[in-house]
């Protein structure tokens, strides 16, 4: 858990090191202790620490590091400064889950390639400086009513731009900042309602009053089948390699599940 995490770092950290290496310092943890563990990782390498770290975390290794190696299967793929790794990535792909979509009917929009994967999922791929995810959403969707935000950051504008009147904009984490610029204006002439929830701080009463509702209100309707999960793909348990590399390849939509 956290704690142990700090308690490895620090005993990491204690004999002032020349050359730190992290291998996955944030697996698992909260979203306000990899926010302090960034933060006093960056105030190390200010100090003429050189930090070598490993994550699966691209948003992460984006955020920390000065120069990124990429290894796909023992191989190294790439090795550049974090900008011009950047800037190699031409594509971007969006997935929408909507109530209902026309399966007979086609989409499209100037530099945009849709692709209907269900009655309630569709994908959107195109070149990452013609569009951004807002005009599309704009464009297509006419705006969202409700937004489960966890990048904070520069995306908070354009998700208050993106509601419609009465939306609810929830953020959850903030994995790109948790300081943000706003218009306040659209906010009140929409009625929106903004708000946030963390998990981490509450109380053991508080949590078990949550589990209590939720399997009280919440799971019935799975169990039903008033509220569905959606389910990519069902991979053995021994084919746990090949479910990784169908993940890392960014092909599912939905959940990936290993039958034991």
């Amino acid at each position: 858990g956290g704690m142990k995490r700090r308690l490895l770092i620090a005993k990491a950290m204690v004999h002032q090191p020349p050359v730190l290496i992290l291998d996955e310092p944030t697996a698992g943890v909260d979203v306000e202790l990899r926010k302090n563990l960034w933060e006093n990782v960056k105030e190390l390498n200010k100090e003429g620490v050189t930090i070598i770290l490993t994550t699966h975390y691209l948003l992460e290794a984006q955020e920390m590091c000065d120069r990124i190696a990429i290894i796909d299967k023992g191989n190294l793929v790439a090795l550049d400064t974090t900008q011009k790794l950047l800037e190699r990535i031409q594509t971007k792909k969006i997935n929408f889950k909507v109530k209902d979509v026309n399966l007979n009917k086609s989409l499209s929009m100037n530099k945009i390639q849709f692709k209907i994967i269900s009655k309630n999922l569709i994908s959107a791929t195109y070149e990452k400086n013609s569009l951004d995810f807002e005009e599309i959403i704009k464009e297509k969707l006419k705006g969202v009513d409700v937004i489960l935000d966890i990048v904070g950051g520069e995306y908070f504008q354009k998700n208050i731009n993106i509601l419609n009147k009465f939306g609810r904009l929830i953020n959850i984490a903030y994995l790109q900042s948790p300081v943000v610029t706003a218009n306040l204006l659209p906010i009140m002439l929409k009625r929106l309602i903004v708000t946030g929830s963390t998990l981490r701080i509450r109380s053991d009463e508080e949590k078990q009053k949550i589990r209590d509702s939720l399997k009280e209100h919440i799971w019935p309707l799975f169990e039903n089948n008033s509220v569905n999960m959606i389910i990519d793909k069902e991979f053995s348990f021994n084919e746990v390699e090949k479910a990784h590399i169908y993940m890392e390849n960014n092909e599912n939509i939905g959940k990936l599940l290993l039958k034991f």
